[in-house]
This record gives C-alpha cells, sequence and structure tokens, in this order.
C-alpha cells in the first residue's frame, strides 16, 4: 500500500488499472462496448493493464456475449478480472474463456485481530467482524461513519416492539416502507443477526457466539424469548 502504483491506485489515478466498478445497477451492452474502445487503445502505462469488471454478475446477456471476444483473444498484457458473488452467476460463456478463482471468507478471529491492530475497541472489533461477512474491506466500511446505522435501524425496531400492542407493529411497518430499497435490505440483514443473537444469548450460550457483542447489554434488555426470536 505504500508503493508508487499503490498510492495512484488509492487516488483512482493508476493508469494501469481501470474498469467498470459497482454501482448497484446491470452492466450494460454500450459500457462493455466502451471499455473494449479504452482497452484498443495505446496505454501510456507500460506493457501491462488490469480491467477489472466488479459484480460482473450484473452484465446483461447483452453485455456479456459482447465481452466474449476480448476475453478469448485479449490484446498482450492485458489482464481482466471478474468479480462475482458465486461463479454460477456467470453465463457458461464468459466461465469457460475464465480462470476461476475461489476466495474463501475470513475467520472472524482474524479479522478481530486485524481490526485490533488498527485501533478499534474489542467488543466492536469482534462485532463487526462477524457482521463482515468475513471481508475485511466490508468490516472497514461499518466502522466507517454512519456505517451502522442500519443496525441503529434494526435495534429501534425491536426495542419499539418488544411487548407492544399490534398497532405499534403497523406503524413500524409503515416508518419501514418509507426507507429506501437498499436500506430497507441493510435493516433486514441486522434485524436477521439481531435476532439470531437473541436466540443464541437467550439460551446463556458462550459469549463468543454472540456477533453483536458491543450492544449486547441494549438486546438483551428487549426480554424476547429464544422460541419468539427463531420464529
Amino acid at each position: 500500500g505504500v508503493c508508487h502504483s499503490c498510492r495512484l491506485i488509492s487516488r483512482d489515478a493508476n493508469p494501469a488499472l481501470s474498469g467498470l466498478y459497482d454501482d448497484d445497477s446491470s452492466i450494460k451492452i454500450s459500457q462493455i462496448r466502451a471499455l473494449q474502445h479504452e482497452v484498443s487503445l495505446a496505454s501510456a502505462a507500460g506493457p501491462r493493464r488490469v480491467i477489472i469488471l466488479e459484480n460482473a454478475q450484473r452484465m446483461t446477456a447483452e453485455a456479456a456475449n459482447s465481452l466474449l471476444k476480448t476475453l478469448e483473444e485479449p490484446p498482450e498484457g492485458l489482464h481482466f478480472i471478474l468479480t462475482a458473488p458465486s461463479a454460477h452467476l456467470l453465463l457458461p460463456t464468459v466461465l469457460s474463456r475464465c480462470l476461476t478463482l475461489t476466495l474463501e471468507p475470513l475467520s472472524r478471529s482474524l479479522l478481530t485481530e486485524a481490526l485490533l491492530a488498527r485501533g478499534v475497541a474489542p467488543d466492536l472489533a469482534k462485532s463487526t467482524a462477524g457482521l463482515s461477512g468475513g471481508c475485511l474491506g466490508t468490516a472497514l466500511q461499518l466502522l466507517e461513519p454512519g456505517g451502522l446505522e442500519p443496525r441503529v435501524r434494526a435495534l429501534s425496531i425491536l426495542t419499539a416492539l418488544a411487548g407492544h400492542t399490534q398497532a405499534v407493529w403497523w406503524d413500524k411497518a409503515e416508518e419501514f416502507d418509507k426507507l429506501e430499497p437498499e436500506d430497507r435490505r441493510q435493516v433486514l440483514r441486522h434485524l436477521l443477526y439481531l435476532l439470531r443473537d437473541m436466540a443464541v444469548g437467550g439460551q446463556d450460550a458462550a459469549p463468543s457466539l454472540v456477533i453483536n457483542q458491543d450492544i449486547w447489554p441494549d438486546l438483551a434488555a428487549c426480554r424476547y424469548p429464544p422460541r419468539t426470536a427463531l420464529q
């Protein structure tokens, strides 16, 4: 992370590295054609270039088919990196032209050590490591300002609903419905983690099994029986 090339990458200014990065929308054929035009031009960066297609499963069928020829016969020194949550989400014709590398999630203990080394408080480090899905980048994003805001919303929902009437449930459902789609998805994700912790913690399990250790006292105060949390 300190050499000249890495410093350029951190500023998104390395001419040897470009691509299409995830913006939560489909990758269209016009974007692939623009990328193909870019790679056809002579590079001032040297003999090697890298093109990253993040979340390549979001390519439309037309975009993926348009890319096949370039994947099969790329210009000399050009390397494509396609990322996807799972190989089966890509077209077989795309997979047949790629070398598949499976990246396993990092262990919670290893992520916790990495976060502790960055000065994160122990309970928060354990929590974000558990919430990250085994990805250090995700853990660091959660630690950014507002990164855990969906969890705050999720906890407020559980706190408000604990022991209240059905009318409160409808009010919370209406409030939840007003969120943006991605915000709803993130809140639901954290709700699942919180309910899981309530089910596990409610059975007097070892504290290490609880993911959200930094807010466990607040979560335990909701007083949902384990059976209710599991349902």
